[in-house]
């Protein structure tokens, strides 16, 4: 993390990283099917793309891009389209999310585990509380699934993990978030990402 708390430099060193082990598999993309190719990219370069993605939450749209191009470049190897060929097109053509999709859904998937508990305990006192815990009301609030969410005077605090992920969560359907499984809530929380982007 940069001393400015930006993820700028991050976003460049890991797309940097991610684009030398791609360089060497479109050295080898004559040699390996289409299918070998996207395991590769799978296992050796979305991890790197991927890394600490729950915590970019303060991530430039430039910097997003940066990363994104990398994944382009990735589906453009694996499917062989052309070089100006769009990226929503790649993407669909491979059925795979954006970087951006996926990093809200990672973060979903944590917030999550840690308004159900299933978070290491030292992470509990962190979560935001629901709406109807908040209130002193006996009645029963309309979006009571909503997390709270605290003023924040500065952007860096707005856009960090907590407060960001809570304003997604608040955007999800209440079927969603009360989904009784993780497993339920992955589907669901994946369908509805999708369907909003």
């Amino acid at each position: 993390m940069h001393q400015t708390l930006r993820w700028t430099e991050h976003a460049q060193l890991t797309s940097n990283k991610a684009r030398r082990t791609l360089g060497l598999l479109w050295k080898l993309r004559g040699k390996l099917s289409q299918e070998a190719l996207e395991l590769a990219y799978f296992t050796l370069i979305r991890p790197k793309l991927e890394y600490a993605s729950v915590l970019l939450t303060n991530l430039t749209v430039a910097a997003s891009k940066t990363l994104e191009r990398v994944q382009y470049h990735a589906g453009r190897l694996v499917t062989g389209a052309a070089p100006r060929t769009p990226y929503s097109e790649v993407l669909q053509k491979l059925g795979w999310d954006s970087l951006a999709t996926r990093r809200d859904y990672h973060r979903l998937v944590t917030m999550y585990k840690l308004v159900n508990g299933l978070a290491p305990p030292h992470l509990q006192p962190l979560v935001p509380t629901t709406r109807d815990v908040n209130s002193r009301s006996q009645l029963r609030l309309r979006n009571a699934h909503h997390l709270h969410i605290p003023r924040s005077r500065t952007n860096t605090y707005k856009n960090s993990f907590f407060l960001y992920t809570a304003r997604l969560w608040n955007t999800l359907p209440t079927e969603v978030t009360e989904s009784a499984t993780i497993r339920i809530f992955k589907a669901k929380c994946r369908n509805h990402l999708l369907s909003n982007h």
